[in-house]
């Protein structure tokens, strides 16, 4: 009875152990390694743009050029394109036969000045003045000439504006601007005395920048 009883818990011990685990010589053991690489963080940098500056009559004779063939105003400026500023320059066609006189047009305000390089230069606004209805006459003074001063009749007038880019020449748009100068300020700084001459309500600086403000702005 006794060895029935021992035998019993026996198989009841061997039962409740774990099983012993022996590691296997035919499983091979594998070590896997994970390789993290991180890319170098790149930089753009934009190259300086080349200087170029020019003398004042070789520069009138690139916006004249520009303004009046359509030929590029400057072959290397940097592209019309992205966003702004874009600078701009500015060349007034004058009047074909010559009896239209008012103050020049020759920039776009103390805000917007055209740059000394013209590689910089992305576009030229060429100014066309078209003669309004007569609103009165003018008296206007010189301090040389064959009189200090000359009475013409005075008209309104409107501005055509053609934008070009300064690179290749091309028309980006045309655009309207009123004349807006007082009647005295609209005298020309010299001016040919004819039967016909007339003088037009001039375009300040001011007027044409704001004509041109969201071209200059951005984006292209």
């Amino acid at each position: 009875m006794t060895l029935r009883v021992v035998v019993l818990l026996l198989l009841l011990a061997g039962c409740g152990a774990p099983v012993p685990q022996f590691p296997r010589e035919d499983i091979p053991t594998t070590t896997t390694t994970e390789e993290i690489i991180s890319a170098a963080p790149t930089t753009t940098t934009t190259p300086p743009v080349p200087n170029k500056e020019v003398d004042f009559t070789t520069r009138f004779t690139m916006r004249r050029a520009a303004c009046e063939t359509g030929s590029p105003f400057n072959p290397t400026s940097e592209p019309y394109k992205g966003s702004g500023p874009h600078p701009f320059d500015v060349y007034e066609i004058p009047d074909a036969g010559g009896n239209v006189q008012h103050s020049s047009v020759v920039g776009l305000g103390s805000v917007r000045p055209t740059p000394n390089n013209v590689n910089h230069v992305r576009l030229i606004a060429c100014v066309n003045a078209v003669l309004g209805a007569r609103s009165g006459t003018v008296t206007c003074k010189f301090d040389k000439g064959v009189a200090t001063s000359r009475t013409w009749p005075f008209h309104e007038a409107t501005y055509r504006i053609t934008v070009r880019e300064a690179r290749s020449g091309r028309t980006i748009t045309n655009l309207p601007a009123a004349g807006d100068d007082t009647p005295e300020g609209s005298c020309p700084g010299f001016a040919r005395d004819s039967a016909g001459t007339v003088v037009a309500r001039s375009l300040t600086e001011d007027a044409l920048g704001a004509a041109v403000s969201s071209l200059f702005k951005g984006p292209a």
